[in-house]
């Protein structure tokens, strides 16, 4: 009888970082290896040697410990979807510090990545070579979220029996970006069932983000821009995120500058969309930046929650006396940090700060209805704050046929077939 169980490492009933172990009879699928910091995650200890890795997209805390990972076992088949492969290695030389020796140093690390095509199926035997594994197939779903995000679909073989499926999420949202698309869900048939869906809830209990129409927002966020009349700071946090406001901005008309330090990660988002900027974005180093801010135009520069180390951090603390300046905050923004003492005017600057809420993870009505649309036998709720997934649980429970939606926990292993 195939045994299979799910061993949360990391990153279940909590936000931070990611790692789940999908065992199917000794066999170790790591799902996402995420970091908090550049050190190595407290949950690499517990990890025996993985089979396979799989990395659902570049943010830090689905691909940060790679380097550790590697460092302790040596190079190990990983797969992800070509887009992740090409930004891995800008998402690491960004912690190490963007120069040219990090870079290289990146992509090295990256090296072990296998570019997998979405909605294609994959023999693990075919992956995994040298060992004896497990009969079992794996296919890539998009997931939206950013470039290059995706499910993961595990399809395992058992004696006498249908298949048994587990649809990892990774971080997914169901509606349109302005350059991704909204996740691709795979559909039950008389013939395909997911047994098992391992599904994120970083905005679970969000209310707010469970009423934000993305389309609208962005629209709102266009129009202010294409009639701002002072030095405009759009600050972007998610790597992803810079991307589709200028695309959205750019196809309105609005004149910006994009800073240097994201360049790279526009060039990977050309090449896998090549339609997605209506003219190639204008692109420019701190002082150009400072320059177009000072004739009163649009800058669009990368600082999570406005820290002072980051670009946008620093041009934030330039305009916050200038009263006829505006920083753009988008996304999520937490009270302590800079952008959330500025949101809240705790700063005593002269400038407006607005707030643009563009969620590029699932809220709770996005879960619900993939849910619903996928008809699982069981729900596993991982990635979001502890009190949140219970709740979901309670409302996913009136979904699920068989009522069973369990709330994993770090170090719990939950046996699933």
């Amino acid at each position: 009888m195939t045994r299979i169980d799910f061993i949360p490492l990391s990153g279940a009933a909590q936000m931070g970082a990611n790692a789940f172990v999908l065992r199917v009879d000794g066999c170790d699928i790591l799902l996402d290896l995420g970091a908090t910091s550049a050190k190595a995650p407290g949950w690499l200890a517990q990890l025996a040697r993985p089979s396979l890795l799989w990395i659902s997209h570049v943010h830090w805390d689905h691909l940060g410990a790679l380097p550790h990972v590697l460092e302790r076992f040596g190079p190990l088949p990983a797969l992800a979807t070509a887009a992740t492969v090409e930004l891995a290695p800008l998402a690491l030389a960004s912690a190490l510090g963007l120069r040219n020796k990090a870079l290289a140093r990146a992509q090295a690390m990256a090296r072990c990545l296998r570019p997998m095509a979405p909605r294609t199926y994959y023999e693990l035997s075919d992956i995994v070579r040298g060992q004896k594994v497990p009969s079992m197939r794996l296919m890539a779903f998009e997931a939206g979220h950013m470039l290059g995000a995706a499910m993961l679909l595990i399809e395992i073989d058992r004696p006498e029996q249908p298949p048994f499926r587990v649809l990892y999420s990774g971080d997914f949202c169901t509606h349109d970006q302005p350059i991704v698309a909204g996740a691709s869900i795979p559909r039950p048939t008389a013939d395909f069932q997911v047994d098992v869906f391992i599904c994120e809830g970083v905005l679970s209990g969000d209310g707010a983000a469970d009423v934000v129409d993305y389309e609208v927002e962005m629209a709102r966020l266009s129009t202010a821009c294409n009639g701002h009349q002072g030095p405009r700071l759009v600050a972007v946090a998610a790597l992803g995120e810079s991307c589709e406001i200028t695309a959205a901005l750019a196809g309105q008309g609005v004149d910006l500058i994009v800073h240097d330090y994201l360049r790279p990660l526009f060039e990977v988002y050309g090449r896998h969309r090549p339609q997605a900027f209506s003219k190639p974005p204008r692109f420019g180093d701190a002082r150009l930046c400072r320059q177009m801010l000072e004739a009163h135009g649009l800058v669009i520069a990368a600082g999570d929650q406005l820290q002072p180390t980051t670009m946008a951090g620093e041009l934030a603390g330039e305009l916050v006396e200038n009263p006829q300046a505006q920083i753009t905050l988008t996304n999520r923004v937490y009270a302590q940090t800079p952008a959330g003492k500025l949101l809240a005017r705790q700063a005593g600057q002269r400038a407006q700060v607005e707030h643009y809420r563009l969620p590029t993870h699932a809220p709770r009505w996005q879960i619900v209805e993939t849910v619903r649309a996928l008809s699982p036998r069981k729900v596993v709720l991982v990635h979001g704050p502890k009190s949140d997934l219970y709740r979901l649980r309670k409302a996913l429970a009136a979904v699920v046929e068989a009522g069973d939606v369990v709330v994993a926990i770090n170090g719990q292993s939950l046996e699933l077939g």
